[in-house]
């Protein structure tokens, strides 16, 4: 199967927003999260060390339960719907980065990036798996597909970042990240399917 059949299907689309709108949340937090706590909250740079590694675990332990809740309940509801609740869940990531943003203790800023980190990692397992339910055998390529569109976030975020921070402040940086997350889930929750598209 040619790579451009594959994008003719919505449901393909809805998986790549999915997982770019994901990525660019967590490269924004993996190229400036340091530098924030640093410059908008004033930690220290031990303080910087540990706050900016709290997030990070916390997503660790989210990818982790948020896939075994997701195939637990998978067995007796159908995948598709509990896709989609789980993506729905993901939303909380954005709206406690942006409470993460807006509050000036350094303890709560930290608690709720951590907790933005953790819901944000309710959408990894579903388009980690995505692509072997809408193409069994060709999963290959579609995951492929899938990562390589995904990790242009990686080179967007942090220079759209740095260039929205400098130009307009930190806030309208998580403000990107939530529109972001917010197409990504409209995206899914609209067209994105498990059921098989591609024999």
């Amino acid at each position: 199967m040619r790579w451009y059949t594959l994008l003719r299907a919505r449901p393909v689309w809805a998986l790549l927003l999915l997982h770019f709108s994901s990525n660019w949340f967590i490269y924004v937090l993996v190229s400036w999260l340091p530098t924030y706590l640093i410059l908008a909250h004033h930690f220290s740079i031990t303080g910087m060390a540990f706050g900016a590694s709290l997030p990070f675990m916390a997503a660790l332990a989210g990818t982790n339960l948020f896939a075994h809740i997701i195939d637990r309940i998978s067995l007796k509801a159908g995948r598709t719907r509990v896709h989609q609740s789980f993506v729905a869940l993901y939303a909380l990531g954005s709206l406690f980065l942006l409470g993460g943003c807006l509050t000036s203790g350094r303890f709560l800023t930290v608690l709720l990036l951590s907790l933005a980190a953790f819901f944000v990692t309710a959408a990894t397992p579903v388009y980690s798996s995505n692509s072997l339910y809408l193409a069994p055998r060709y999963a290959g390529t579609l995951a492929s597909m899938q990562n390589c569109f995904a990790n242009l976030a990686g080179i967007l975020a942090p220079i759209v970042s740095g260039y929205v921070a400098k130009a307009f402040g930190w806030t309208i940086v998580f403000l990107v990240v939530a529109l972001v997350t917010a197409i990504g889930i409209t995206a899914f929750n609209m067209f994105g399917t498990t059921e098989p598209l591609f024999e």
